[in-house]
């Protein structure tokens, strides 16, 4: 009996190698089928600090915010290999309040980016929530989009230029890929509407280029359908304009900056305008960020608005300082002032109101900020 098993357990092993092997060159295969790799990066930040509002509604505050260098976030960032040169890639990025939880946008996980493309030799096309090509090729030239710099408070007033970054919802993008320092993008939003391709549609294109020290961009996006205040500008500080359904938004800019040394200057030009009302808003931004003994950023940027229809004008002043305690965590602090001057839509005189704070009681409004960011 004992001989008959070992015979049988000879017998079968040439069998079991064979299958073995076959196995192993199989998964060999496979391998070189799959894609050469992919991956999936958690990301995010943490941007916590005390802010003193020299004049919000009737008086002073001082309050405790999140984001306002930038706005504290978490996201997912992924690409995968498809050979040939092209790649699969998707970005998932959330924007919340880090001093209560809440989310960004009230009911939407994903505020910030949602899209989905791909990336090829000729190119790469991107869907979902995505930036405006506007955005693209001019955030890089005002401090409202910088890393480093007054960031939030330094935004146009109402951001009517659209050039701080409202995602747009519905869109497919096209880029295309770097040849001698230029590039190029289009963007298309769908409105959705029945019976309509442009009603409440979105188009954007912008136009760069990145060589060395130089970079210059240009940008234009129209946006059909009301362009709200709400959540932006208060009425007594919007010199702006009420809009309809059937209003349109035209905005345009160029821009540029330079690199010398440890220090960027930038320069930027916008001009929005109203359709139906004919409202113009025109922004002239100089800035400059500069980086001193490695572990602190300086920065600096001021801005003026002038908006005709109601002899409108609006400046602000803004200056920043980053200390690294480590390459992922800084301690800053910021102050930023805003003199208004003019009526607002209701012909009243126009009060001062900087981004993401309550209007002032007057022409004048400063705040100051000290806080922690951290990245992750």
């Amino acid at each position: 009996m004992l001989v008959s098993e070992t015979k049988l357990k000879s017998s079968n092993q040439p069998t079991l190698r064979r299958f073995a092997v076959a196995f192993a060159s199989l998964g060999a295969a496979m391998a070189v089928a799959r894609p050469a790799s992919a991956s999936v990066t958690l990301y995010g930040l943490m941007d916590m600090g005390v802010d003193y509002v020299s004049n919000e509604g009737h008086g002073a505050s001082l309050k405790l915010t999140s984001g306002e260098l930038q706005q504290s976030r978490f996201g997912l960032l992924g690409t995968e290999d498809l050979s040939d040169g092209m790649q699969a890639i998707f970005k998932l990025e959330n924007g919340f309040n880090a001093a209560n939880g809440a989310l960004g946008a009230a009911g939407t996980l994903w505020s910030r980016e949602a899209r989905v493309g791909l990336v090829t030799r000729a190119g790469s096309v991107s869907l979902g929530l995505q930036p405006a090509s506007m955005v693209d090729y001019l955030g890089k030239y005002t401090a409202s989009m910088l890393v480093y710099g007054p960031a939030y408070y330094s935004a146009h007033p109402g951001n009517y230029d659209r050039v701080l970054n409202f995602p747009i919802s519905n869109s497919i993008k096209y880029t295309t890929p770097l040849l001698g320092g230029f590039s190029a993008s289009a963007l298309f939003g769908f409105g959705g509407q029945p019976g309509s391709i442009t009603a409440q549609s979105t188009w954007s294109f912008g136009v760069g280029y990145d060589q060395g020290p130089l970079s210059i961009g240009a940008g234009y996006m129209k946006v059909n359908g009301p362009i709200g205040t709400a959540g932006i500008l208060a009425s007594t500080a919007n010199p702006f304009t009420t809009t309809n359904a059937n209003d349109a938004l035209q905005t345009y800019g160029v821009g540029g900056s330079y690199e010398i040394g440890s220090s960027l200057l930038f320069a930027l030009f916008t001009q929005a305008q109203f359709r139906d009302a004919d409202t113009k808003a025109r922004t002239y931004e100089l800035g400059v960020k500069s980086v001193v003994a490695h572990f602190w950023t300086l920065g600096g940027d001021i801005s003026h608005t002038d908006v005709s229809d109601h002899h409108a004008h609006l400046t602000t002043l803004s200056v920043s300082a980053a200390y690294a305690l480590s390459k992922r965590t800084d301690a800053y602090g910021t102050f930023a002032v805003e003199r208004a001057s003019g009526t607002n839509i209701d012909g009243t005189p126009l009060a001062a109101q900087l981004f993401a704070l309550g209007a002032a009681s007057s022409g004048t409004q400063s705040v100051f900020r000290i806080a922690l960011r951290h990245k992750f």
